[in-house]
C-alpha cells in the first residue's frame, strides 16, 4: 500500500508543479504571467526532480509501469493498481491547481464570454 500511496502523491505533486506553472504563466492576473517557455520547462524539471528525490522508486506514469510489467518487474495486477493510483494522483493534482487558481480561471472565462 505504501508504494501505491507514493505513486498517487508523486504524480499529484508532479502535476501541481507542471500544470501550476503553466497556469501561472498563461493566466493574466498571476505573478509570473508571460514568463515564457524556459521558466515553464525549468519548473517542470524542478518538480520532477523533487518528486523523484522524495519518492525514488515510483514510476510516475502508467507508461513506465507498463514497461516495468513488460520487463517482468511487476505483475499485471500490480500494473493495474499502480496505473489507477497514478491517474487518481493526476486528477488530484489538477484539482489542487484548479482550486489554487479558481479566481483567475473564473476571471478569464468571464472575459472570454464578453
Amino acid at each position: 500500500m505504501h508504494q501505491l500511496f507514493a505513486e498517487l502523491m508523486g504524480t499529484a505533486l508532479m502535476i501541481v508543479f507542471g500544470v501550476g506553472v503553466h497556469a501561472d504563466t498563461v493566466l493574466n492576473d498571476t505573478k509570473y504571467h508571460g514568463s515564457g517557455h524556459l521558466f515553464a520547462i525549468t519548473t517542470w524539471a524542478f518538480g520532477i526532480s523533487i518528486v523523484l528525490f522524495i519518492f525514488p522508486t515510483i514510476c510516475l506514469n502508467p507508461a513506465m509501469a507498463l514497461v516495468q510489467f513488460f520487463l517482468g518487474n511487476i505483475t499485471f495486477i500490480r500494473f493495474i493498481e499502480i496505473s489507477i493510483f497514478e491517474m487518481i494522483g493526476g486528477v488530484l493534482g489538477a484539482v489542487i491547481v484548479y482550486i489554487m487558481y479558481a479566481d483567475q480561471f473564473k476571471h478569464r472565462m468571464t472575459r472570454l464570454i464578453q
